[in-house]
């Protein structure tokens, strides 16, 4: 009984280790996907008016951080709701990686986070055309944003 014990903590450390590779592998896979050198901002519309899309990383000596910020206005000018903070961290403590992809024109990632005291899945999807993203879409618990036509603006 006390090895199996002793075992499953083992394993337990060892995957941990293992989403905490993984999840660095995805911040340099979605930096490079998205030729970070800086933050960079998009201007694009959606279904109900202008979306802006920042994409910036944050690093430290303990962990390192991707951002894909949009935010959302109406026609009228009105903001559409919050930001929708996406985020991706090295540490499985900030997020839990599920699911990354990333090729040539599109890099997707499924990830929870902790957001008002619970737990919330998201999705990002960008694609991008040549060497700037055209389109990002979230899927949150209330549904799904997409933005395209995006312009690079920073």
């Amino acid at each position: 009984m006390r090895v199996l014990i002793l075992l499953s903590v083992f394993i337990s450390g060892i995957s941990g280790i293992a989403v905490a590779a993984d999840q660095r592998s995805a911040i340099v896979a979605l930096s490079d996907f998205a030729n970070l050198t800086g933050p960079r901002l998009y201007e694009g519309r959606d279904s109900l008016g202008a979306c802006r899309i920042l994409i910036y990383t944050q690093n430290d000596e303990r962990k390192s951080r991707i951002w894909v910020e949009g935010t959302f206005q109406l026609n009228t000018g009105a903001t559409l709701g919050m930001a929708i903070p996406f985020f991706l961290s090295s540490d499985p403590q900030d997020t839990m990686l599920h699911e990354f992809y990333a090729d040539q024109t599109t890099a997707s990632a499924t990830l929870t986070v902790m957001a008002e005291a619970r737990e919330v899945t998201m999705t990002v999807k960008l694609v991008k055309e040549g060497e700037s993203i055209i389109y990002i879409a979230y899927q949150i618990p209330e549904g799904i944003r997409a933005c395209s036509d995006l312009r690079r603006l920073l």
